[in-house]
């Protein structure tokens, strides 16, 4: 970790600790986005921390973006940190115009005829901006969007679906160049993986804290063998997902065509330690740990959404599958060391 990463990690997990509250998660599921803990967030640069120094960035590449998206996840942020992360990324790639300030998320949609349908996109009814990526390869900024179908997903993340007209955007623009082989699905993947990994962390750091506290039969449940192993199984667990949303960083800031692989392993490795490691921070925890006003549950519920956004570990084993068989056994090993395995 560079001296820059590691300000960043700082600042971003000082905001954070100083900033999130319980409330905050609270009010989030009854449709409240905290507009003042956005502020904080946007007032750090912890959003535009992809773009260069000119255009008021922090001049830094997605393993700097890999430190904020993992602390929005170990402290449940309840604001769209990494959609307005990977945003800000795709409008400095394609020269759009950023916004000064507001909250800003992005989305897919498939066009049809100068329509654009989109599907539970992420804050997209609460954002002053949306960037959509639609699949005839432009890019559309629109301002505020009204109109649209609200839900929310297990976590109480706002979500939206609805249809939008391409002549209501507020810029439009042709993906560029270094774009066009990259799957837009897989940007979403990796900002979930990253975020995964941290709220994985999170619920770790809370079965070991809760099982040194807890005392049965006149001792800590962390003393008994069958509790140690379970703690031990989910720490690796942890640790994997961890490295692989690391190498998911490290492939999109060499090479955005080449990263999907990565991706796909990143967010395959992290839906995978996120069944494992909730099932066993939830009997660590027995009965408290599903309480509402218990914090784990607010790890727990976002882990099982994340998990199936973007692509669920079947959809990207399916794609890994698929690259390896396609690639052939001889090869394989090459393709994988020399970084040019492609989905």
């Amino acid at each position: 970790m560079n001296e820059l990463t590691a300000i960043i990690e700082t600042t971003a997990n000082g905001i954070f600790d100083d900033n999130v509250t319980q409330e905050m998660m609270v009010a989030l599921e009854e449709g409240q986005l905290n507009r003042d803990l956005w502020t904080k967030i946007e007032e750090a640069g912890l959003t535009r921390l992809l773009l260069d120094e000119d255009a008021g960035g922090a001049g830094g590449d997605w393993l700097d973006a890999e430190v904020v998206l993992r602390a929005s996840g170990r402290h449940r942020v309840p604001a769209p940190v990494g959609e307005a992360i990977a945003a800000h990324w795709l409008m400095a790639k394609a020269a759009i115009p950023i916004p000064d300030k507001g909250v800003l998320t992005w989305t897919t949609a498939q066009e049809s005829n100068g329509s654009l349908t989109i599907h539970n996109a992420p804050w997209a009814s609460q954002a002053d901006h949306v960037l959509v990526w639609a699949d005839n390869s432009q890019l559309y900024l629109f301002g505020k969007i009204t109109g649209l179908s609200n839900s929310k997903n297990m976590a109480g993340e706002p979500r939206a679906s609805g249809v939008l007209a391409t002549t209501a955007a507020i810029f439009t623009v042709s993906l560029p160049n270094i774009l066009k082989n990259f799957d837009p699905q897989a940007l979403g993947a990796l900002v979930r993986a990253v975020q995964m990994s941290g709220a994985l962390d999170g619920a770790l750091h809370m079965a070991v804290n809760y099982a040194s506290e807890r005392i049965q039969f006149g001792r800590t449940i962390s003393k008994f063998q069958a509790i140690q192993q379970q703690l031990a199984l989910m720490s690796g667990h942890v640790a994997s997902a961890v490295r692989a949303a690391g190498m998911g960083c490290e492939a999109l800031a060499r090479d955005p065509a080449c990263a999907g692989f990565d991706i796909a392993v990143a967010k395959l490795l992290n839906s995978e330690a996120c069944e494992i490691s909730t099932s066993i921070a939830h009997q660590v925890h027995a009965a408290i740990g599903i309480t509402f006003e218990y914090k784990l549950n607010f790890f727990t519920r976002r882990l099982w959404s994340w998990r199936d956004e973007y692509g669920s570990d079947a959809f990207w084993a399916e794609q890994l599958g698929a690259a390896v068989v396609g690639v052939g056994g001889e090869a394989l090993w090459g393709k994988i060391t020399d970084n040019s395995l492609r989905l």
